[in-house]
């Protein structure tokens, strides 16, 4: 859920280089409606001794936020992410 009360959004930017100057970026302050968040993953720990052992783990996460602006103008993003975790266990 978003915690902020807008966002900055900028469109019809083009990139630009300290060689070349670009346009300046219209923008549009955007409210923040949520979103879905679905992380699924699965990981494996083993412990090699009673005090010490290894974690890793691997998921996907997907994230879409939609935001809302003036004249009916909506915004959604999707986020898609891979996430790798590796652990040192300690008891």
């Amino acid at each position: 859920m978003p915690l902020e009360e807008s966002h900055e959004i900028y469109y019809d930017v083009r990139p630009t280089s300290s060689f070349w100057p670009g346009p300046t970026p219209d923008y549009e302050t955007l409210d923040p409606k949520g979103g879905v968040l679905f992380s699924p993953g699965i990981g494996y720990m083993h412990y090699y001794s009673s005090g010490f052992g290894m974690s890793v783990a691997f998921g996907y996460r997907f994230h879409r936020l939609h935001y809302e602006g003036e004249n009916n103008y909506g915004l959604d993003i999707d986020y898609n992410r891979l996430s790798i975790k590796i652990g040192i266990l300690f008891n």
